[in-house]
């Protein structure tokens, strides 16, 4: 930028000796490396004056918008991930950068990375970390039963892909055609706990939960 006394009624950048066409205004934003110089026409008092000033000017070049791939990940509420090492993180452009790289979002966010090389910053790239809920499951109160007796186990909830079933005895068979039904049978008497857990379609995992079933005697009909 040049400053000068009187009224200027012309500017002209050059790189070199070459005249830059359109650039007439006071500054002049550089694209290549080059010595710069601008002749300014100056009108004082009537009389009219021309000078120039030359700048040598090195220019770098702009590092590549960081890019990733994939450019997403996935996580479950309470879940966290590592962003990628050797770029400046933001949650918002023109924020402070992340100072810790591990991250835990409790909503789906999209993450800002630049990268700084001689100087220079480079536009930023983006990464987004969906986040996803956590299924829930219901597989109701403690039941009794009889020994040799199918008992139906029925799991609720939401987002419920699949439950995996255990018990501490007997046997259980899943249902094949209903992820969150299973059989459980036992030849002796006594209490068997059943314990459930929920797992949605994106790999998210429910707290365990469990019920007792007590198995008794057959009772003689007369």
């Amino acid at each position: 930028e040049v400053e000068t006394t009187g009224e200027v009624t012309a500017y002209q950048w050059y790189n070199g000796d070459n005249l830059i066409q359109g650039a007439t205004e006071s500054t002049y934003t550089a694209k290549a490396a080059g010595s710069y110089k601008v002749v300014v026409t100056v009108e004082n008092k009537g009389c009219k004056d021309t000078f120039n000033a030359t700048k040598e000017v090195s220019v770098k070049n702009k590092p590549t918008t960081p890019e990733f791939n994939p450019d997403f990940t996935s996580i479950c509420v309470g879940g966290s991930t590592t962003l990628a090492s050797g770029y400046n993180w933001y949650t918002e452009l023109n924020a402070s950068a992340l100072v810790d790289l591990t991250v835990s979002p409790q909503t789906t966010t999209t993450y800002y990375a630049t990268k700084v090389e001689n100087g220079c910053t480079s536009d930023a790239g983006e990464f987004t970390v969906t986040v996803n809920p956590l299924p829930t499951i219901n597989i109701g109160e403690d039941v009794t039963a009889v020994k040799f007796e199918d008992v139906e186990l029925t799991a609720t909830g939401e987002n419920i892909d699949m439950v995996e079933w255990t018990a501490d005895k007997g046997t259980i068979t899943k249902d094949a055609t209903n992820p969150k039904r299973a059989i459980l049978t036992y030849d002796q008497t006594g209490d068997v706990i059943v314990t459930a857990k929920a797992i949605s379609a994106a790999g998210c995992e429910s707290a365990e939960v469990s019920k007792k079933v007590t198995f008794g005697e057959e009772t003689c009909k007369p």
